[in-house]
């Protein structure tokens, strides 16, 4: 899709720098702040009310929940510290 909305822009210089370098600048921000909003709107409404949800219906509480999250986030850095090592050699 980005090819194509770049490829339709014409080829003007607008202050030294391609409209095709600037179209692209342009809808990566657009696509980067579009996510972030709606990341935002997910988390305020809908994600609060999915998480009580499961965690009730699955019988895990909250806290255990929260833990269960941490000791995967400290797994995931175990093997990637593991795994650059086995990169770099």
């Amino acid at each position: 899709m980005y090819a194509l909305l770049i490829g339709a822009s014409s080829r003007n210089a607008v202050l030294e720098y391609s409209t095709c370098g600037l179209v692209l600048f342009t809808l990566y921000c657009t696509g980067v702040f579009s996510a972030m909003a709606v990341a935002f709107v997910l988390k305020k409404v809908v994600m609060r009310a999915a998480i009580s949800r499961c965690c009730s219906s699955c019988g895990i509480p909250a806290a255990r929940l929260s833990n269960l999250l941490l000791g995967l986030w400290e797994r995931v850095r175990i093997f990637s510290a593991a795994s650059a090592r086995s990169s770099s050699r």
